[in-house]
């Protein structure tokens, strides 16, 4: 009987809403749920001129594997390479994509060069190949080696990286590497046709190598370090580095569950830290406590705050939660001019604050012809004339698109899951409830289309705890909701990216 009333009492809460959806219903084939949906990464070249394509070889159909024995279909995880010449739009197969021929990732150096990690036949730090990065000119010439760069440590393979691209000097980038030692990725210059590294600054070297973990840092545009955020225990602390000294020291200390701020970004401008948190004088005297975290400049060498910048008093925009708990959202970087150019979090939808002008008009246009969905640039090249975006929403799994502002051409790449009809999805609506205790929770209802006699309701909770609900597309909401279910799903307490107190209760 307890669990009667309760729900019955839970039901009353939604006595606004008409439990079922306006839209046409039709069921949809359980395998369409069950087919694995692709996520292919597009990357356009600094000048605009190839966009590399890496997705899986097998064709965007639903098709099940009969052989219940293997994990996933057939190829799904091998990704073939190809580039299409932005002038002429013809396609440059690069690589199938079979097994053994397939790439793990790429990244371009500069318009006619890039680097890649294939993917090895079998999987291990064992197998052939595994660990291999290469860069190379697009037409196949000048392969280098550059897993030279990389060192296998007791802890496995430490993957080395470009941070910077250098405009005025193609032949050379900013990167890491951990030939030093295996366990610390030093700053250093990379020639990008030999392979040889040029040290700039020695990398943090964690106290404890097995439990301490380094989460986040800032690197100037010359790549030199300039912070790092470290997970020592329940201590968070940032530790800064002199160029003068070549020395790591501590900035600052937190503990979970206290007033913090994490640095989200540089200002190349004038060297100031955009954070996210709370304000501190700058002898460490706490000033103003923030539930959510707000963001703020701050000067590292004054330990001076601005006034506070902007907060969403519900949600938190990046870093942790409470000090303790990964939050969604930080600062996006232009990888060319290392410039802010914008902050992003998530509310019941994705929220961003755009500090770049171009960039600003962008997503207004982009936003104003796709009004009911949410609009997300993926790639583009440096002057931001040519791009390819992504449309999506909770009813909408992914479509993506290329754009080139100057010819004002706009073309379909690729749909996430295109054997399911975005018509017959039902829209998660974000609503509050109270609990027992007055606490406001937040969550989402998702209306069945279905005509039923009965009023149906899943109450679907995240896991964790320490996670937020996500506001995209979701096959299990989905899938009860063309069943005939209604399905609610809440940020309980515990739950993270709605500050502090919603945190810690």
């Amino acid at each position: 009987m307890k669990y009667k009333l309760l729900s019955i009492a839970f039901l009353s809460l939604f006595t606004s809403f008409n439990l079922s959806a306006e839209g046409k219903w039709k069921e949809i084939p359980n395998e369409y749920w069950s087919c694995y949906a692709e996520r292919p990464t597009f990357t356009i070249s600094p000048g605009g001129k190839y966009l590399a394509i890496r997705r899986s070889p097998k064709d965007n159909v639903c098709d099940i594997e009969p052989d219940k024995k293997k994990r996933i279909e057939d190829g799904t995880l091998d990704s073939s390479l190809t580039f299409i010449n932005l002038d002429t739009m013809e396609p440059m197969l690069i690589s199938n994509g079979k097994p053994g021929k397939g790439i793990q990732w790429m990244s371009w150096l500069t318009d006619d060069r890039y680097l890649f990690s294939p993917k090895p036949k079998k999987t291990g730090s064992n197998a052939k190949g595994y660990g291999k990065v290469y860069a190379v000119n697009v037409d196949g010439s000048q392969r280098t080696d550059m897993s030279k760069n990389i060192k296998f440590g007791s802890m496995g393979m430490q993957t080395s990286n470009i941070t910077n691209r250098l405009a005025d000097d193609p032949r050379n980038a900013l990167g890491r590497s951990n030939l030093r030692r295996a366990m610390v990725r030093d700053y250093v210059k990379i020639d990008l046709y030999t392979g040889k590294t040029k040290k700039l600054a020695n990398g943090f070297n964690p106290k404890d190598v097995k439990k301490h973990r380094v989460r986040t840092e800032l690197i100037d545009k010359d790549g030199y370090p300039q912070a790092i955020w470290v997970d020592e225990g329940i201590d968070r602390v940032i530790y800064d580095y002199s160029r003068d000294s070549g020395l790591w020291n501590e900035h600052v200390r937190f503990k979970c569950h206290e007033p913090f701020f994490y640095p989200l970004g540089i200002s190349e401008d004038t060297g100031e830290w955009l954070v996210t948190g709370s304000k501190f004088s700058s002898e460490g005297r706490l000033v103003e406590e923030n539930d959510t975290n707000a963001i703020y400049l701050y000067n590292p060498k004054t330990r001076e705050f601005s006034e506070k910048m902007y907060q969403d008093p519900r949600y938190d925009i990046g870093g942790y939660t409470g000090a303790c708990r990964d939050a969604t959202g930080g600062a996006r970087v232009d990888s060319d001019t290392r410039k802010l150019t914008s902050i992003n979090w998530t509310s019941d939808k994705p929220e961003r604050i755009v500090f770049d002008e171009k960039l600003k008009q962008l997503y207004a246009s982009l936003e104003a012809t796709f009004p009911d969905e949410w609009v997300q640039i993926v790639t583009s090249d440096t002057e931001k004339t040519k791009m390819v975006f992504a449309v999506y929403s909770s009813t909408n799994p992914g479509d993506y698109y290329y754009y080139d502002t100057l010819a004002g051409s706009l073309i379909p790449l690729f749909s996430n899951s295109p054997w399911i009809d975005r018509d017959l999805m039902s829209p998660k609506i974000p609503f509050t409830y109270k609990a027992r205790d007055g606490l406001e929770i937040p969550a989402y209802l998702t209306l069945t289309k279905k005509k039923t006699k009965h009023k149906y309701m899943i109450m679907l909770p995240h896991g964790g705890p320490n996670v937020k609900q996500g506001v995209g597309f979701d096959h299990w909401v989905q899938f009860f909701a063309n069943k005939g279910y209604n399905v609610i799903q809440m940020d309980y307490r515990g739950s993270t990216g709605l500050g502090t107190s919603h945190y810690v209760a």
